[in-house]
């Protein structure tokens, strides 16, 4: 069975812009960098990436007999900015992009155990514990910029990662496909630019490594506390969820055009008509109904609240007295 067509086909039936695959090994240089990442605190309050380090960084342990690394890319689109000057991140101006590609993949693998009885395998998109960057450059899809970031060199840096640890033996690389993701590993091709370095608002980015505890994206999704509580106050530019200023900056942000999956921009225009007061006023049966398939919902209501005030500069915000719950 030719498999290499058969993934080639479902890659495009599915939606995703391009597909590679690597061997389940462990990451041992990635592994590394983890403990000084973790030692550091960079990781702020996320607690979870200090869980599981052995399965982060070897997939073979994630899922028994593992032995490849599928990974799809599904791009997203770039938002120009609306009038009202809250600023939401690309990838979350429509469905979760976890479900949306969960489920595609889900679809894939259905698909292949119906022509291998004998293939097993686990679907992933940032949502346990493997490195699905560094996997994707192994599989020959990009490289990891200095924002930390994988940067396409076909589709640029607008790029959601999807996975599929499986027992499926693949080909392997020739010696050109290997040597040129050895270059990737060591190199990358972000040369002497520094664009997303200076452009962080917060300056959370430092040569591949993202100090979350300065990142505007951390402090409206997953930080619990109230902006005026932060341990590094960030002025959040304008963003009440997420930020795309490091990726704006790069020279790749254009590279591939515009346009992607079209269930990541289904609330653009939502969004975009909604004005501090109507954030602010907003119940919770309401944001439930708008949101409650996107990834603003992991936020909530109250910590929404909490970042448009951030923006207004106003230190009156419902709940910071107390924190966020």
């Amino acid at each position: 069975m030719d498999y290499i067509s058969v993934l080639d086909g479902l890659s495009r039936k599915y939606g995703f812009s391009a597909w590679g695959y690597a061997d389940a090994s462990r990451l041992d240089t990635a592994a590394c960098k983890l403990e000084e990442y973790l030692e550091k605190g960079y990781n702020a309050s996320m607690e979870y990436m200090a869980r599981n380090k052995e399965k982060r960084t070897d997939a073979s342990v994630l899922v028994e007999n593992a032995v490849t690394v599928i990974v799809f890319l599904a791009r997203y689109s770039a938002r120009p900015p609306c009038a009202s000057g809250l600023k939401v991140a690309s990838y979350a101006q429509g469905e979760d992009y976890h479900h949306v590609i969960k489920g595609k993949l889900s679809s894939i693998m259905a698909e292949l155990e119906s022509i291998a009885p004998d293939f097993s395998g686990r679907a992933f998109t940032d949502s346990a514990p493997l490195m699905e960057r560094e996997y994707a450059v192994r599989a020959g899809l990009g490289f990891i910029g200095k924002n930390g970031m994988l940067v396409s060199r076909t589709f640029g840096n607008r790029v959601l990662i999807g996975s599929i640890v499986c027992n499926l033996g693949l080909p392997p690389h020739d010696r050109s496909f290997n040597e040129r993701v050895g270059k990737e590993l060591r190199y990358g091709n972000c040369g002497a630019c520094t664009r997303c370095m200076d452009a962080c608002p917060g300056k959370a980015v430092s040569n591949c490594v993202l100090d979350a505890r300065r990142c505007i994206s951390y402090q409206t999704i997953e930080s619990r506390r109230s902006f005026r509580d932060e341990e590094f106050p960030v002025d959040r530019k304008g963003w009440i969820f997420g930020c795309d200023e490091c990726i704006q900056a790069c020279p790749w942000y254009r590279r591939g055009g515009d346009g992607g999956m079209p269930e990541f921009d289904t609330l653009s225009d939502v969004l975009c008509n909604l004005r501090a007061d109507d954030w602010l006023g907003m119940g919770s049966g309401a944001f439930k109904r708008m949101f409650g398939s996107s990834p603003i919902s992991r936020a909530g209501l109250k910590k929404m609240k909490d970042n448009v005030m951030a923006v207004l500069g106003s230190r009156n915000a419902v709940g910071c007295d107390s924190g966020l719950e």
